[in-house]
């Protein structure tokens, strides 16, 4: 190696620099302070977070450059219609990032998340045990540890090749159907593509089923998942977008074979392999469409195939694996001429049955529906259901303002009989094949309404305030519920916390 070959830069920046975030979205709470624009543009491909940008030129001399940054989030809440008034939600950690001018980079975020919840907060985590994505627990109050990071390396503009423990999100919207970013961050290996007017990725994941592990890592039952999505863009202003993904388990039989290696193939459609194998994996096929008006405005649609017989949809006689789920939305920036003013408004419907599949042998092997760590990998809610959503932010200067609806239509499972809305219910105990109709059971009406005000304290470092009003409205035949919480607290760490379903 000659001298100076690999003159080192060393550049350590300790600064209070706000965390890189997983998702691009003007209207997620993530883009604080962000004007942030790319699903506006012209030639661009739907979302598949996270991103990497391409790394400075390559000068011949190897440049590397490593920020520490410290993440702290304080959020002390009152409560309304609740037993217990007071709770108060923290954490603490840290951020490691690494970049060089070689084509290498990598983060890495541990934190140490505090929490003690009431009323429907503490409902979903006694429900899931998932305290929304930091970790698990099966009490309302306690303390969990976030890990998540990666390492990527960028030969050139057209293939990135990434390996972390994180999550994804598949879509323009604010909700995926395809794959979200709900759940804990789990192990992948990711490689994408970009040529022309294209871009592909293939995403091999490991998934954990912990319905019985007690919150012992030992105990989580492995499955695994394997992604394909193709982006094409015919036209400057249109995309298509192409999902496949299957599930499958660690196990066959009582032999342990890992990862099924049928599945790295990373051109070919998981169906034909699937049926060549005579496999019992759980597939699932989508399609994507977006359209941009004069960079304004743009229109987005999913539509997801979990199971579909067309000849029993014309028989109308209400046949079960009928399971599918779409999604329409448009979002706007600038609206009325008013710069930083933008818009959300979408319409989520998921059939029953959706994303659930059959359970072979109960705490012996995962069960292999489209969950990881106890919360679904496309809508939160689960099946059966309708949302419609409103979103609106203003940004001036250090000022973010944001006003939220989400609606939701659910027919939840009543008693032990399964009606196709919980999609940890294996669907061998569904009641009946036939009859079935979009949210049957105990219709349900929700209603998440948000106002929020947040503050940057320090340009350029992170640190904002911010202050909370959420309001929850759930009925049904059964009982009617009420609450309201205001919150205010200091960030340097946002991770999407999906509490509106």
């Amino acid at each position: 190696m000659k001298k100076g070959f690999f003159y080192i830069v060393f550049c350590l920046n300790v600064s209070l620099l706000f965390a890189q975030s997983e998702r691009f979205n003007i209207i997620k709470t993530q883009q604080l302070f962000k004007n942030d624009s790319i699903s506006f543009l012209y030639n661009k491909h739907t979302t598949s977070a996270p991103f990497f940008y391409r790394n400075p030129k390559d000068t011949g001399k190897t440049k590397l450059n490593l920020s520490l940054s410290p993440l702290l989030a304080l959020e002390p809440s009152y409560s309304l219609n609740t037993e217990k008034s007071f709770f108060f939600n923290w954490n603490i950690g840290v951020q490691a990032k690494l970049e060089t001018n070689k084509g290498w980079s990598g983060e890495v975020n541990y934190v140490r998340n505090f929490f003690d919840y009431s009323g429907f907060y503490a409902q979903h985590i006694e429900q899931t045990n998932d305290v929304y994505g930091y970790g698990y627990s099966d009490t309302t109050s306690g303390a969990t540890t976030y890990i998540s990071g990666f390492i990527a390396y960028q030969p050139n503009k057209t293939f990135t090749f990434e390996a972390g423990m994180g999550n994804h999100f598949i879509g323009e919207g604010y909700r995926s159907l395809l794959l979200a970013d709900n759940a804990y961050p789990y192990p992948y290996f990711k490689i994408s593509t970009q040529f022309w007017k294209i871009k592909y990725d293939n995403i091999y994941s490991n998934w954990w089923d912990i319905r019985f592990s007690n919150g012992d890592a030992a105990n989580f039952l492995d499955k695994y998942s394997t992604t394909h999505y193709l982006s094409y863009n015919p036209l400057k202003w249109l995309n298509v977008g192409f999902f496949e993904t299957i599930v499958f388990s660690g196990y066959d039989g009582d032999y342990y074979r890992g990862f099924d290696l049928n599945y790295i193939n990373p051109v070919i459609f998981y169906r034909p392999v699937e049926y060549s194998q005579g496999s019992a994996d759980n597939a699932l096929m989508g399609l994507t469409l977006k359209a941009i008006l004069k960079q304004k405005h743009v229109f987005y649609a999913q539509f997801l195939i979990d199971e579909f017989l067309l000849a029993e949809v014309r028989k109308g006689q209400g046949w079960w694996a009928n399971k599918y789920a779409v999604q329409f939305g448009v979002k706007s920036r600038d609206l009325f001429g008013i710069k930083h003013l933008n818009s959300l408004f979408e319409m989520n419907i998921v059939r029953p049955f959706t994303y659930s599949y059959f359970e072979r042998n109960p705490g012996t092997s995962a069960l292999l529906n489209y969950a990881h760590y106890g919360m679904p990998m496309a809508h939160p809610a689960g099946a059966n259901v309708m949302e419609q959503i409103a979103r609106f932010s203003y940004r001036k200067e250090k000022w973010l303002f944001e006003l939220n609806f989400n609606y939701l239509t659910t027919g939840l499972d009543t008693g032990n009989v399964n009606l196709g809305q919980n999609i940890f219910k294996s669907y061998d105990s569904r009641t009946k094949d036939y009859g079935n109709s979009f949210l049957q059971g105990e219709r349900t009406t929700t209603l998440h309404s948000k106002l929020k005000v947040n503050y940057l304290l320090v340009k350029g470092a992170g640190w904002y305030a911010f202050a909370l009003v959420h309001n929850y409205r759930l009925q049904n035949s059964m009982s009617a519920f009420n609450q309201t919480f205001f919150s205010l607290g200091v960030k340097t760490f946002v991770r999407n916390r999906y509490d509106d379903y």
